[in-house]
């Protein structure tokens, strides 16, 4: 997972995992739910307040993966 280019350094964290959702439009509520349920799983709910460049390295994989994974994409198989 490549985080360096998918973190913008002047958004939080909330916001750079929402970012995929509102482009989708999904209602806040939505948003809501979902940034805290990926949030949850990956273990990143204390930091979404925080912006990228205040990140470690792994936390910053956390958030790149959960902005992937927010939007539910279909598993496949190879």
């Amino acid at each position: 997972m490549f985080q360096s280019w998918a973190l913008y350094p002047n958004i939080k964290v909330y916001d750079i995992i929402a970012f995929p959702l509102r482009i989708l439009k999904f209602n806040n509520e939505e948003i809501n739910r979902k940034i805290k349920e990926i949030a949850d799983v990956l273990g990143i709910a204390n930091i979404l307040n925080r912006y990228s460049i205040q990140l470690s390295g792994g936390q910053q994989q956390k958030v790149a993966l959960a902005s992937a994974l927010v939007k539910n994409p279909r598993k496949c198989c190879f």
